[in-house]
């Protein structure tokens, strides 16, 4: 996983985290579902002109997430025409 909080999870639910102290307590799961479905069909269709940049964006709890990518240089990598 990409960004599981610090937090201890308090439940007995099949998908909970197997590590002690990191918990799926935000969005991303459902977050990184609808992306990787949109992925899947715009490669099955392919009905568009251009390219299409998925981003899955980590650690945005903590104060970094977009702007540490940003700074990492995420759009010189994969520029925007």
């Amino acid at each position: 996983d990409i960004d599981a909080l610090p937090m201890t999870e308090r439940n007995q639910f099949p998908h909970a985290s197997s590590y002690l102290g990191r918990m799926h307590a935000c969005g991303h799961d459902g977050h990184t579902a609808m992306l990787l479905a949109a992925a899947k069909h715009l490669a099955t269709h392919r009905n568009f002109d251009g390219t299409v940049y998925l981003v899955f964006q980590p650690a945005e709890e903590g104060g970094g997430g977009a702007r540490e990518m940003i700074k990492d240089g995420l759009f010189e990598k994969f520029p925007n025409r």
